[in-house]
């Protein structure tokens, strides 16, 4: 699953839901832009820290500095949800 659909599954929004036009959205990642993060109840309620953070380093464009699926597997495995960063969540 890549970075865009944990987004719009955690929080209930399309990534960039606030461009008015979408086709400008491919020129907005080419030139740097990322996501706002959404201020709903689903993100309020799933969009910890850890996960928004791992979130935004998926969107890297450095694939070295993107979180590894075995870390990202045991970030959602029940119970780690609510942990805190560790500061070694990408290794």
């Amino acid at each position: 699953m890549q970075s865009p659909h944990y987004y719009q599954v955690l929080t209930g929004v399309l990534p960039y839901h606030g461009v008015d036009d979408y086709r400008n959205v491919a020129s907005l990642i080419q030139s740097g832009g990322r996501p706002l993060r959404p201020r709903n109840q689903n993100a309020k309620r799933w969009l910890r820290r850890i996960v928004w953070d791992m979130i935004m380093t998926c969107w890297s464009e450095d694939p070295a500095l993107r979180w590894k699926v075995p870390a990202m597997r045991e970030l959602f495995s029940i119970g780690n949800i609510n942990a805190q960063n560790t500061g070694n969540e990408r290794s």
